[in-house]
């Protein structure tokens, strides 16, 4: 995307997307403009010339030989229509033609879409959990949640094939190996269970967190807090982030675990 006129559509559709009814929008149109004319990644997805996709990004440097993609929005106007999927692809095509071998962004750990792309699909590596990144959101879809985000980072040598079939998050775990750190009562309610040193765990989530803030957002809070608790606590005693399973967990493990 180049021009004035897209950069408008694609605030448009962040708009749409994140419910905004006034305010700025994440990246505003003259935002995107300068990160597109600064070197940066600005692209969208068309259906019949019309915007339903967008991705904005800036090129990073860890050190003075690394350096990543950091993807700030990727917004799609319908869900499980492929429309990520393409912009993910023409990333890594982009970076590729430009040396740049790892796409980083943040996610929302609550939103199990959102982590079932992200660590089973695409198989990216977490980084860290950052407790509320943003401050508080007021757009219609995070409703002044706080704004708890997931850092990943995504190898763009890892092979097609392997994306497709995903790794040990893209299967069911046994639940003879993977116990419960974090699971969800008879009334939809977070769960923290005991940690047991070395061993395999599983967190779920909600299946639809934004119905949940619409609902209930005191049931929300619950979430956000329990699940801070419990990927914050393993990621900073030395654990990780194994994996994503379809119904919705995630697969941690303790320090001096394997998955």
């Amino acid at each position: 995307m180049t021009t004035v006129a897209e950069f408008e559509a694609g605030d448009r559709l962040q708009r749409r997307v994140w419910r905004i009814d006034r305010g700025s929008t994440p990246v505003p149109a003259e935002v995107l403009n300068a990160v597109s004319h600064s070197g940066g990644y600005v692209a969208g997805a068309f259906t019949d010339d019309c915007l339903v996709g967008i991705s904005a990004a800036l090129v990073g440097r860890q050190d003075t030989r690394r350096v990543f993609l950091l993807e700030h929005i990727l917004a799609a106007e319908y869900r499980d229509a492929g429309i990520g999927h393409a912009l993910k692809a023409d990333q890594r095509s982009w970076c590729r033609a430009r040396g740049i071998d790892s796409v980083r962004w943040t996610f929302d750990p609550l939103v199990s879409r959102n982590a079932y792309i992200a660590l089973a699909k695409l198989r990216a590596d977490v980084l860290r959990y950052v407790p509320d990144f943003y401050g508080p959101m007021d757009d219609g879809v995070n409703l002044c949640d706080e704004s708890d985000r997931l850092l990943v980072t995504w190898p763009l040598d890892r092979s097609h094939d392997q994306e497709q079939t995903g790794r040990s998050g893209d299967a069911e775990c046994d639940p003879h190996e993977w116990r419960p750190l974090l699971s969800i009562d008879g009334r939809g309610r977070p769960k923290i269970h005991p940690c047991t040193d070395d061993v395999r765990m599983t967190c779920a989530v909600p299946a639809d967190i934004e119905a949940v803030r619409r609902q209930d957002p005191v049931l929300a809070g619950l979430w956000r807090r329990a699940l801070r608790e419990c990927l914050f606590g393993v990621l900073d005693s030395g654990g990780r982030i194994a994996g994503f399973t379809r119904r919705g967990q995630y697969l941690v493990t303790t320090r001096g675990t394997e998955a």
